[in-house]
């Protein structure tokens, strides 16, 4: 018989129960195997992740740091958890200083509707609103303030039922200060501080609304000053500008001592003229204020290069209410009154009267209408042209087109004078068709003598109510066969536009020939912006009395820069008025504004100069010649 092996001798053991288990301890030691090799990878997969997720934590870090916001992290009751790097620059405060304190504590004492934003803030906690945007003064920790325009918002967070809140802000302080600086120059003159035209047509407006209807007495003074432009013209506009800051510090100083009932209103209306509004005043004492003011004018003196400038003024009054209470008439009868006082020798006032004016203003309209339709069959309306220089090519760019009428002396006479009348009389169209016809039929003689040249031509406001006006020009060009790219027309921001669409569509019947359109009195008023907006204009004009003595004034110097980076903004170009320095260009050229217009550039003349000065290598000789 055959041996027994050991193995089957031992009880229980059976030999296929061995190979199981021998294949189960192969398939158990395999599978840790497998799960070494999967515990490896998802520590290394693990290990990648928290790579990425500290990249990504550290570029929001990053973010939150370096953006040009505020950004704030708050508790439900407004407290501060967290504040961005940026936001501890603007505060002046670092986050430590900062964590525990509530959002309001920022605000300054004088801060309005502090509680309204604190509930606001508990809204947006509770679910109640899904933001709050405001605007805000936030104290800094070195006592300036700055405004900030905030953005609140809830973090939601499912680990955290308390979820805090986000606060954004922008630093809006200098835009702030711009809006406001705008505003202010809407309003006011910025030579002398005095309201402008615009808003003292609102205060007379308002002030015979209140007359009318109160039965108040009170009086309207129109002021100007004798024979100015003598001193602009022999001294320059920098002796005429210290003059007239002299001239408006009196006027205010005369107001300010009235009785305060007399709420007195004092403007610049443009130039060299002023107005006074009184309210519930007598005529005696408007008399004896319009005595004060001649006394006080004829007292400013100023001395220029050895010369001595003395200044006297005419002063037409105009009373209220009367039988015309409505803002234009009674401006009408004081500038009649003026008129009248420069009559009777100058330096004294003269008070419109009803009974016995009608003839004479009857006959003045009839002296002047006779006066301009003559001068337009006769051409004793006479252009000159002022060059305007391009800043960046150093080169004389186009020329402006100025009307004068002269005198039977052979003086000049200048628009400011008679473009007023004409407008009243319903003229002003006949001179604009004469300015539109004498402009191109020069510019047509010059390209037939070789010369290329651009001319400016200003058109009025009246000029768009005529519906041949395109014809008209059309017309022209063809006759004397000029290019229409050689022609920009100028229309005034003041210019009152009797239909906005109408002038739209034959401003874009012009362009559509070839020629270009510019916007005069850029920045005077808000209707710059409006008119900006909804005209077709290629170029704005920036008003002259922000670029008169403007490298001496660093208020205008922000706002002639404003006004340039609206220009760009809207892709126009700019043309700075005025320039009467070298100074003045070389801040122009900073402020990126690309044309300049002014006795420094050149004075207006009949003649084109075909070869216009070197303006920047006179500028270098005579700083070399000074040093």
């Amino acid at each position: 018989l055959p041996k027994k092996s050991a193995e089957s001798d031992m009880p229980g053991l059976n030999p296929l129960d061995a190979d199981i288990s021998s294949h189960t301890l192969l398939s158990i030691t395999d599978r840790l195997h497998q799960l070494k090799h999967y515990h490896k990878d998802i520590n290394q997969d693990l290990a990648r992740q928290i790579i990425r997720l500290g990249r990504e934590r550290d570029l929001v870090r990053k973010i939150l740091d370096n953006t040009q916001a505020i950004i704030m992290t708050l508790k439900q009751d407004g407290s501060i958890k967290s504040i961005n790097r940026y936001g501890q620059m603007i505060t002046g405060y670092t986050a430590k200083e900062l964590k525990g304190k509530n959002f309001i504590d920022l605000y300054p004492d004088h801060q309005p509707l502090a509680l309204n934003d604190l509930q606001s803030l508990s809204s947006i906690a509770e679910g109640e609103k899904e933001n709050y945007k405001h605007e805000a003064r936030l104290s800094c920790k070195d006592g300036r303030e700055k405004v900030i325009l905030w953005l609140h918002s809830r973090l939601y967070s499912e680990l955290d039922r308390n979820s805090p809140i986000l606060a954004a802000g922008l630093d809006i302080t200098d835009h702030k200060q711009l809006e406001q600086n705008l505003s202010w120059l809407a309003d006011h003159d910025s030579l002398t501080s005095l309201y402008n035209r615009r808003r003292f047509e609102e205060e007379l407006n308002d002030v015979l609304y209140w007359a009318t209807n109160y039965q108040t007495h009170g009086a309207l003074l129109y002021i100007d000053l004798d024979n100015f432009k003598d001193i602009n013209d022999s001294s320059g506009h920098r002796v005429g500008d210290v003059i007239l800051r002299k001239v408006a510090r009196a006027l205010t100083n005369i107001s300010q001592d009235i009785d305060t009932a007399a709420h007195p209103i004092v403007a610049r209306l443009g130039g060299d003229e002023f107005a006074i509004i009184l309210r519930h005043s007598q005529e005696a004492e408007v008399v004896a204020l319009a005595q004060r003011i001649l006394a006080a004018l004829q007292q400013i003196r100023h001395n220029q290069n050895g010369i001595n400038f003395q200044i006297s003024s005419s002063i037409g009054i105009a009373c209220f209410p009367g039988i015309e209470a409505n803002a234009n008439e009674l401006l009408s009868n004081a500038d009649y009154a003026m008129y009248q006082a420069k009559l009777y020798g100058r330096n004294q006032f003269y008070i419109f009267r009803e009974d016995d004016s009608q003839r004479e203003q009857s006959q003045q309209r009839m002296i002047w209408r006779d006066r301009i339709e003559c001068a337009i069959r006769k051409h004793e309306f006479i252009l000159h042209y002022q060059p305007i220089l391009d800043i960046v090519n150093r080169r004389i760019s186009h020329y402006e087109t100025l009307i004068r009428l002269r005198d039977e002396d052979g003086n000049l006479i200048q628009p400011s004078i008679f473009i007023n009348i004409a407008e009243r009389l319903g003229l002003i169209q006949k001179i604009d068709k004469f300015i539109v016809s004498t402009a191109i039929a020069r510019l047509g003689e010059l390209r037939r003598q070789g010369q290329d040249i651009r001319l400016s031509i200003n058109l009025s406001g009246k000029a768009f109510d005529d519906p041949g006006l395109f014809n008209h020009i059309k017309s022209c060009i063809e006759q004397h066969q000029v290019r229409a790219e050689n022609l920009i027309f100028e229309i005034t921001e003041t210019t009152a536009l009797s239909d906005l669409t109408a002038a739209e569509k034959i401003m874009s019947e012009i362009q559509s020939m070839g020629c270009q359109f510019a916007l005069d009195d850029f920045g005077m008023g808000f209707s710059s912006f409006y008119y900006l907006r909804e005209l077709p204009v290629e170029y704005v004009k920036i008003d002259g009395s922000f670029v008169q003595d403007l490298s001496n004034n660093s208020d205008n110097q922000v706002l002639v820069k404003a006004l340039s980076e609206v220009a760009i903004g809207f892709n126009k170009l700019s043309v700075a008025e005025y320039v009467d320095s070298y100074e003045t260009l070389q801040i122009l050229s900073e402020a990126r504004v690309n044309y300049a217009q002014g006795y420094f550039i050149g004075k207006p003349s009949e003649k084109i100069p075909v070869e216009p000065p070197n303006l920047y290598q006179a500028a270098t000789d005579k700083n070399s010649a000074a040093l």
